[in-house]
């Protein structure tokens, strides 16, 4: 690789960088029990996308299973595709199909709740 795509690929590292700065990390450490919308995923590991082993609680119950996304990989992955489009909400929608009236496009939105544990994170997430 020439100088010029090694500069390159340094210019995308940095912007990937800043990107992921306005990601919602607090995530990672802290449980939002207080909304109707919980988040109970909290799991304080910032180094792999994957779950390494299942993750127990005292009582033993499993509360992350191993190969399951991270909580980091889940907000920075939210943060690089917020603007993607994971399906439709609206006023009046029809059961049974994907039509509603007065829809709009439902969006990640740059919030890990939309991305699930299973979920397959971009290659971007991934580096």
């Amino acid at each position: 690789m020439g100088r010029s795509g090694e500069l390159i690929k340094k210019f995308r590292d940095y912007a990937d960088c800043a990107d992921a700065s306005y990601a919602m990390l607090h995530y990672v450490y802290d449980n939002d029990i207080f909304f109707d919308d919980d988040w109970k995923e909290a799991d304080n590991i910032t180094r792999y996308a994957k779950i390494q082993s299942d993750i127990k609680s005292e009582e033993g119950d499993i509360l992350h299973k191993a190969g399951d996304n991270t909580a980091y990989a889940r907000a920075i992955e939210a943060r690089f595709c917020q603007d993607k489009v994971i399906g439709k909400e609206g006023d009046y929608c029809l059961p049974f199909t994907k039509a509603c009236l007065s829809s709009k496009d439902k969006t990640l939105a740059n919030d890990p709740k939309n991305v699930s544990p299973t979920d397959t994170l971009s290659l971007r997430t991934q580096n």
